[in-house]
């Protein structure tokens, strides 16, 4: 069984090469023959002469660019490089932004909207790439800054000024976690183009007119491509399922719909994922996962219990419903809560990495609580009751799922000591390895990624579960 899961893990993998590497190669064909028509239709100029050989060198250019582009995917970020969804966002906006620069061109050869690429792959894809798409993107558009000659002035100019804002932007958008913060990181990388551009031209001896007219160019370009990717930011969110910065911070307000009802019908459930957060999001950052969407994915782990809050004990005020049920029918109605959070957090248009959370957090363990009553009654069948889910298969979903158990377990020990939450911690974390559950067997976590989860939960604990005064009683006269 484990090697006919890794054959199918082997196909997957050699699939998203393939596909990736088709991609590459569709984009470097449509960005030569942009380079191509570049160059066919400035009949009347210098270019016109030699204009086969000028072609030829324009498509090695490419060629050779895309080279060194696929390398660093192949090498250095392996990750994207197997993700379709991811590398066909890249390759898109790589695609189309050489077309955009000759229609840009004709306005004025500073103008470029290179920086819309930019700062979409930084945001959906990783800031890395972010870097690695303006060094593409600024070497292609010094190809097409020409206006007599190839490579001349203009072009170092475009090229250095698409540097300089790229990077910037980039730089920038790692400190926002908003939307209105990226038109702030476009005006930052706006205004290092255009000093990019100010300084060569000062070291030319231009014209202050034609260095403000420069220099204005490429910040107004750069401002109206970040108002682009702000207004157009959901969109790609929606189409791609990505869950950017910006939208999982929109999901952790607590004016979000969900959250609200969640906090006025099932409070107890509420208070429950907020723990669950705060612990999930502690161990996330101390292996570093993903601690923003391990603390968004705990928030809505269990949504799914909204469809029938009063059957679970932490929304319960005197008696315990189940006390009136079977054992079988109390499991089966505690059981669909991991469904039932999967079907509305998909009704709600939540990012597929969250719904997957929500769907893995209890994995397809066993309910022993009921299976226990249920086996002493003799009529307990194992498979009705476990959870139908498949086991985590990311850091976040196995985070998630070792801090809702922790936290419920610490939750029935009441009133206790360090020690009895330690020990607490220590039983629920390790027995989801053992050989009859073996619940992370799927999730990319290393022993020693276990151990400070841990460690990381009891530190949490200790926050909050803190002591508290006890106030004197007011003397009545």
């Amino acid at each position: 069984m484990a090697q006919s899961r890794e054959k199918k893990s082997g196909a997957k993998l050699n699939q998203a090469r393939l596909l990736s590497s088709l991609l590459l190669v569709l984009s470097l064909v449509l960005s030569c023959l942009a380079a191509l028509l570049f160059i066919a239709k400035r009949g009347g100029t210098a270019l016109a002469d030699n204009t086969t050989l000028k072609e030829i060198g324009a498509a090695a250019y490419i060629v050779l660019l895309y080279l060194l582009f696929g390398g660093y995917l192949t090498f250095q970020q392996k990750k994207i490089f197997r993700d379709a969804k991811r590398m066909t966002i890249v390759t898109i906006l790589i695609t189309v932004m050489p077309w955009l620069q000759l229609v840009c061109n004709m306005l004025n050869v500073h103008i470029t909207p290179m920086l819309f690429a930019v700062m979409l792959v930084a945001e959906l894809v990783d800031h890395r790439m972010g870097i690695a798409t303006a060094m593409l993107l600024a070497a292609e558009s010094a190809l097409f800054a020409a206006e007599d000659e190839l490579f001349a002035a203009a072009a170092f100019v475009l090229c250095a000024a698409n540097v300089a804002s790229g990077v910037t932007a980039v730089f920038a958008l790692k400190k926002t976690s908003n939307r209105s913060g990226m038109i702030g990181a476009a005006v930052a990388g706006g205004a290092a183009g255009a000093a990019a551009v100010a300084v060569i031209y000062l070291l030319r001896g231009e014209t202050a007119r034609a260095v403000l007219t420069a220099s204005g160019c490429v910040l107004f370009a750069d401002l109206f491509a970040g108002l682009l990717v702000t207004g157009s930011l959901t969109i790609w969110e929606h189409l791609f399922d990505i869950a950017t910065t910006a939208r999982l911070n929109e999901l952790l307000n607590t004016n979000n719909p969900l959250l609200k009802q969640l906090m006025y019908d099932a409070p107890g459930t509420y208070q429950h994922c907020m723990n669950v957060a705060a612990l999930a999001e502690g161990a996330a950052e101390k292996i570093g996962a993903d601690q923003l969407l391990a603390r968004v994915g705990a928030a809505y782990h269990d949504v799914g219990k909204l469809r029938r809050p009063q059957y679970f004990k932490e929304n319960q005020q005197g008696e315990n419903i189940h006390d009136t049920l079977p054992p079988q029918e109390s499991a089966s109605i505690i059981i669909s809560h991991q469904k039932d959070g999967a079907t509305i957090l998909a009704k709600n248009k939540l990012p597929g990495d969250v719904i997957r959370i929500a769907a893995e957090h209890h994995g397809n363990s066993l309910m022993t609580y009921f299976y226990y009553k249920a086996a002493e009654a003799g009529e307990a069948n194992p498979q009705n009751f476990r959870y139908p889910g498949k086991r985590p298969g990311t850091k976040e979903g196995a985070i998630v799922m070792l801090a809702d158990c922790c936290e419920a377990a610490v939750r029935s020990l009441g009133e206790c000591t360090a020690e009895a939450r330690e020990n607490m911690v220590h039983k629920v974390i390790w027995s989801k390895l053992t050989d009859g559950e073996n619940m992370l067997s799927e999730a990319p976590l290393t022993i020693a990624d276990i151990s400070d989860i841990e460690r990381s939960f009891l530190r949490t604990f200790g926050g909050l579960m803190h002591d508290r005064i006890e106030y004197p009683e007011e003397k009545k006269e």
